[in-house]
């Protein structure tokens, strides 16, 4: 079906082959194709720019199946870095900053979907196996310190326009996009399957 106010809202925030990128892995998760995908979505841009509406999207359409996580931590050195993590179908990170990472062997398996043991405090250790889509947003353009590690090939970057609607469109949008959002599932979900699940493979 038609989505006029998501077409309204997010061709003005991002470009065709960035919306690309963002419907491609909401459309992955949709048909649970994220445990063969070794990536994670990065969404790039200054503050006010669009990152947090698109975050409001993927919450809205994944509503009870989200959580939050924060990849400083998970990045870390902390014995408990591995205690946030769930297997639930999208974790978001919506102030990451990659650059800090001090060890960033949680974060491959994770999005290699490998056995995870999560440890928290007073509890015994257990084994997660993350199948869903990681998302993260930040003010910093996508950088590791390491450019040989692992984690340089596994984020795909969405970047905005830079473009903004007033703040009555923008309200008014969002008021309408709640109820395309079985439309935009089904659009995010017909998008992947026609560039199939192998597209972003070699994206560096």
């Amino acid at each position: 079906g038609p989505t006029p106010a998501f077409d309204e809202m997010y061709s003005m925030l991002y470009d065709d082959d960035e919306l690309k990128k963002i419907l491609w892995f909401i459309g992955a998760t949709l048909t649970n194709e994220m445990v063969n995908i070794e990536k994670f979505l990065y969404l790039y841009g200054s503050k006010g720019s669009g990152k947090g509406t698109m975050i409001k999207l993927i919450e809205m359409l994944f509503e009870g199946y989200y959580d939050a996580i924060n990849l400083n931590v998970l990045t870390g050195n902390s014995e408990f870095a591995t205690g946030q993590i769930k297997e639930i179908p999208v974790l978001l990170d919506s102030d990451a900053d990659i650059r800090s990472i001090k060890n960033d062997t949680d974060l491959l398996k994770m999005t290699a979907h490998e056995t995870i043991v999560v440890n928290r405090k007073y509890r015994e250790p257990y084994p997660v196996r993350f199948t869903g889509l990681l998302v993260a947003a930040s003010n910093q353009p996508y950088s590791v310190r390491n450019i040989d590690s692992g984690i340089m090939r596994r984020a795909v970057v969405a970047r905005p326009t830079g473009n903004k609607h007033d703040h009555k469109t923008y309200v008014q949008l969002m008021n309408q996009i709640k109820f395309e959002l079985p439309q935009v599932a089904y659009k995010a979900i017909q998008l992947f399957y026609s560039m199939g699940p192998g597209y972003y493979e070699d994206y560096v």
